[in-house]
């Protein structure tokens, strides 16, 4: 048994993280997976902290409980509707409690929130989920996403993920990961291995209990293969809730498709090659390439395309698998390399589904419209709503293999659900060529089956079910369907799937049963998970379809289920000895770089030693940007050319700042645009754009101002002299126009911003008055300051009034509001009566 080691590692600040552990325990029963998270978290510093961590869930899990451990004590928690969960945790943090709260972020993402964790204590937060696994061909495949790697785009307006959350990547922090798993029944007879970690197996007289063989850390998806199997059905119900006669159903089945004759392939080829995929997952990819267009023949057609920033269309169209243009495109293969900058995924996309198809020459009039698209790639993009809206009504057929050792499940499982089509991950140890078989079994052995499902309820006149799901678009021979129910009454017998196909008669079609599949038991469940899954599957269709948002939430209510309606809460109360006092420092957990990402790194071989130089207080940060947004391998490079102080007319200004400085204001406190002497930041941005002017005239080909430049480069970084006039002489530049001023928005940006590195309201504002505030908040806050005695809560006062009701404001972040409700209750009745006074007679809200 290997010695379990927990995390030490800093944060950039210098502090200890307090995220250590992850310990995952699971029981798999049939396809009935259930598994309990417990996240460790221990405060080696010497203030309260608030610690945030967004993490995965694999797709299709449901979160069903949340319980937490602190200071002797285990409590559980509730769901309750989100702005109310919310408000519970934001009053409990002012009240000096430690609340606990996890909320939905996005897609397979969530957030566990713990405030007020005091220094010294250790709290283990304890989740819940399930989640239904599925037979694919003579296996089953089991992962536990661990990191959540960089992604393009905008985490926060392209992901929908709020400023306290982040998915921030850093190389130096190491996480332990711990996991122990059960398997009883059909699974348990299987030939069990892992692809990405060393196992241990040990039989028991009920099944096989599988744990890890050495020390592991969060930086990879533990999966687990379970092979050697034959797909059967299975169907598992229970009481839909308390009082009720309804009988809540799951029926999972595995039908036997007669088989059919392979079909001619219509398939367009998309290969992500941006710079995420440098590394073993582009190794991957070329190896999936090689082998798939062997396996062509002289009567399909295709078309290849390659991705990134831009479009490369290898081919220009769809085109006819001849030898010779097998043969030539191998060949360019081994060159392939993931060197076209970001992930456009959904321009790319919208170019393979619009390629034109009906340029069929002479030559090759068999060409007709494609259905299929296999795409490949690690999914790591924001932009998923826009992606699968596009796919939906493309008329395509959608493939999808993931590649690398944490790609983005979500999206690919949900491309391939929503256009009838199928999804593979392979990870950097697993063979790519048995996948690329298995989907073009798939590929050429779709056929139209018209299928049916007869739940053998007790029927009540013409009505056999309160509510079912949707049928999938198609069926996959061998491969498992899960379909939920809810029953007007309790059934003795399994449920049915009829599948039926067209035959030609003599002048007419008729529809004849081919196959069917049914389990041959109904294990019933007593715990009431049966319900609870079958109403996440309902809301997830309500969701998708953007149908009854009220219905929605109140079968979120109803079934204690976490969704973008509702959070997990529980409170910890403390005694009045105990409580926090201030508010807590924001920490927020960054992922372990997944391993591989990028070319970071080799999963499929052994990397050369290197030496990792744990962080100090003065160390600067190694984190890679939670969203890269840059045509190139790296992030959005562009905001550095943009000064974050814009600057003013000082002689117009002067009379404003002497007054502020009469009514007691600090110069920090003072916006950038009104200050008489520059701070340091202030001047670097100044010798900056003085830098960058010069650097404007130089563009001309005269050698003697040329040299000039070149000999007043250092003057003009760190000034010994005055600058000569003839060589910058402001009065021969063109104006630049004035910067606009910050409108409401701009300022709750940068107060957002500022809040989640802040420990006080007066913090936050020095760096929000960086922005270029309207000029008629001056005179407002030098006359409400005389009042205050404190210009930091005039500012409160003045921005109260801006967003109206702060904790109904859209606009501010759940930190900013934190920071402006603890500024405020320094201000009087008098005070605000004052502040409304002022700011009505002399304010406009300039949004």
């Amino acid at each position: 048994m290997y010695e379990e080691q927990e995390s030490c590692t800093l944060t950039c600040d210098g502090e200890e993280v307090a995220m250590k552990s992850v310990h995952v325990h699971g029981k798999l029963d049939g396809l009935l997976l259930r598994m309990k998270v417990r996240q460790t978290y221990t405060n080696e510093t010497k203030q309260a902290l608030e610690t945030v961590y967004t993490f995965p869930l694999a797709w299709g899990a449901t979160l069903l409980s949340l319980a937490v451990e602190l200071n002797g004590k285990r409590l559980n928690g509730t769901v309750i509707e989100k702005k109310q969960a919310v408000k519970q945790y934001e009053k409990a943090i002012d009240n000096g409690d430690t609340p606990i709260m996890v909320e939905r972020s996005g897609r397979g993402l969530y957030t566990a929130n713990l405030g007020n964790l005091l220094s010294g204590e250790t709290a283990v937060i304890e989740i819940e989920y399930a989640q239904l696994l599925n037979f694919e061909a003579d296996r089953i495949r089991l992962s536990i996403p661990t990191t959540i790697a960089p992604r393009y785009g905008d985490q926060h307006q392209q992901g929908g993920l709020q400023a306290h959350q982040t998915t921030a990547s850093n190389g130096l922090v190491e996480y332990g990961f711990f996991m122990t798993l059960d398997i009883q029944g059909t699974a348990a007879k299987g030939i069990i291995s892992s692809p990405t970690h060393p196992i241990k197996t040990t039989k028991s007289f009920d099944g096989v209990n599988v744990q890890l063989g050495k020390q592991a850390y969060l930086d990879r998806d533990f999966v687990l293969l379970i092979e050697d199997l034959e797909g059967e059905s299975f169907c598992i119900a229970g009481p839909d809730s308390e009082g009720s006669n309804t009988t809540a159903i799951i029926t999972s089945f595995c039908p036997k498709l007669p088989k059919a004759k392979p079909s001619k392939l219509r398939l367009k080829v998309l290969l992500d090659c941006s710079g995420s995929m440098a590394g073993d997952s582009m190794e991957q990819a070329r190896v999936a390439l090689k082998h798939l267009f062997k396996q062509l023949n002289e009567d399909d057609c295709f078309a290849y395309t390659r991705f990134g920033s831009r479009i490369d269309r290898v081919t220009k169209h769809m085109t006819m698998a001849t030898s010779e243009r097998i043969q030539s495109l191998l060949r360019t293969i081994d060159k392939t390399e993931a060197d076209l900058g970001g992930t456009e995924l959904a321009i790319a996309m919208t170019d393979v589904f619009n390629m034109n198809t009906q340029e069929k020459s002479r030559k090759n009039p068999e060409i007709t419209d494609s259905s299929d698209v296999l795409l490949i790639t690690d999914g790591e993009v924001w932009n998923i709503e826009n992606i699968l809206a596009s796919a939906r009504i493309s008329g395509h057929r959608v493939y999808t293999i993931g590649v690398g050792s944490a790609p983005a499940e979500s999206l690919l499982r949900e491309l391939a659900k929503d256009t009838g089509g199928s999804c593979e991950f392979v990870t950097p140890r697993e063979d790519m060529r048995s996948a690329v078989d298995r989907m073009i079994t798939r590929m050429r052995s779709a056929q139209e089956v018209r299928f049916a499902i007869k739940w053998n309820a007790t029927e009540e006149k013409n009505k056999n079910h309160e509510w079912a799901s949707t049928l999938p678009p198609q069926l996959i021979d061998g491969e498992t369907v899960h379909l939920f129910a809810r029953l007007p009454a309790k059934t003795e017998k399994p449920p049915v799937l009829i599948c039926k196909t067209l035959f030609k008669e003599i002048e007419k079609e008729v529809e004849k049963e081919v196959s069917s599949a049914k389990p041959l038991s109904i294990t019933w469940d007593t715990e009431g998970i049966v319900a609870r899954l079958c109403a996440a599957a309902q809301i997830a269709e309500l969701t998708e379809g953007k149908a009854d948002t009220k219905l929605a939430k109140s079968l979120a209510m109803k079934y204690q289920l976490v969704t973008q309606h509702t959070n997990l809460f529980l409170l910890h109360e403390r005694a009045e000895e105990n409580k926090a006092e201030g508010l807590p420092k924001l920490q927020q957990v960054a992922q372990m770089q997944a391993a591989g990402f990028g070319g970071y790194g080799s999963v499929t071989r052994a990397a050369p030693a290197m030496l990792v130089m744990r962080m100090s207080s003065h160390s600067e940060s190694f984190e890679i940007s939670d969203s890269l947004s840059s045509p190139s391998l790296g992030g959005d490079y562009s905001r550095l050319n943009t000064p974050s102080v814009w600057r003013t007319n000082r002689t117009q200004a002067a009379s404003k700042v002497d007054g502020m400085a009469s009514a007691g204001m600090d110069d920090i406190e003072i916006p950038a645009f009104l200050r008489k002497q520059a701070d340091a930041s202030d001047q670097q941005a100044q010798s900056s754009s003085t830098f960058s002017d010069a650097a404007e005239n130089a563009n001309s080909s005269d050698p003697s101002l040329l040299s000039q430049l070149s000999s007043k480069i250092k003057d003009l970084i760190s000034p010994s002299t005055k600058p000569q006039t003839s060589v910058l002489n402001n009065a021969e530049r063109p104006k630049k126009p004035s910067p606009s001023e910050a409108t409401k928005v701009d300022i709750a940006m940068a107060l957002n911003t500022a809040a989640l590195q802040a420990s006080s309201f007066r913090i936050a504002l020095q760096q929000t008055l960086k922005l270029n505030m309207p000029s008629n908040y001056a005179a407002v806050i030098i006359d409400l300051t005389k009042v205050t005695k404190d210009s930091a809560t005039s500012w409160a006062l003045l921005f109260e009034w801006l967003f109206g009701d702060i904790e109904e404001s859209d606009l501010l972040d759940k930190h900013a509001k934190r920071l402006l409700r603890s500024q405020l209750k320094l201000a009087t009745e008098v005070m605000h009566e004052k502040a409304q006074t002022l700011i009505e007679s002399n304010l406009v809200i300039n949004s």
